[in-house]
């Protein structure tokens, strides 16, 4: 059986999938049962290489510098983080990304059990229908989330990943750039 892997890294960088070179690693299928190997070759001097053992989508080695997500019909998400060395230089940007994306930013506020900022992110209708604990026990058993870049359908589709990477989909409906409505989809 094949699984589709889908590599993301919030870094500039190009790949070897087995040895071979690829621009980008965005969407490989390979058999589950099989060893792949993901050589990380970073674009910026202040990122390190590494190469990752995967099989059947998860790392078995190197697996600090990786993070999968389980996404419906056989689809993977790996998430390629950086390395770093020690750099000395005046310039201070390492390299960390802040999130851009309205719904991953809700959800760490929510994580954080930052509620003012949380609730500034919702709609009137929505943050008055909702009490922190039903926002946080909502939320409880999911560790991370990522946006739906890989699989066809809805817009504004994220995948809310518990702590075993297994993923569920959910529409965050927007109004007027605020949150409006949050409900579980098929995709």
């Amino acid at each position: 059986m094949n699984i589709t892997l889908h590599f993301a890294a919030e870094f500039e960088t190009c790949y070897l999938a087995n040895g071979l070179f690829a621009e980008s690693a965005e969407k490989i299928s390979y058999p589950k049962d099989e060893a792949m190997y993901i050589t990380v070759l970073p674009l910026s001097a202040i990122h390190l290489p590494y190469t990752v053992k995967l099989i059947g989508g998860f790392a078995v080695t190197n697996k600090n510098l990786c993070k999968t997500f389980v996404l419906p019909r056989g689809n993977y998400v790996v998430k390629l983080l950086p390395r770093f060395n020690y750099v000395y230089s005046p310039n201070n940007d390492v390299g960390h990304s802040i999130e851009t994306n309205l719904v991953s930013r809700f959800f760490a506020f929510v994580k954080s059990k930052d509620w003012n900022n949380a609730r500034q992110m919702m709609t009137q209708d929505l943050g008055s229908s909702l009490t922190d604990d039903s926002l946080m026990n909502f939320f409880e058993e999911y560790t991370e989330i990522v946006e739906n870049k890989y699989l066809p359908g809805e817009n504004n589709v994220h995948f809310l990943a518990d702590e075993n990477s297994n993923c569920t989909p959910y529409k965050f409906s927007l109004e007027n750039g605020l949150i409006d409505n949050i409900q579980e989809v098929d995709v």
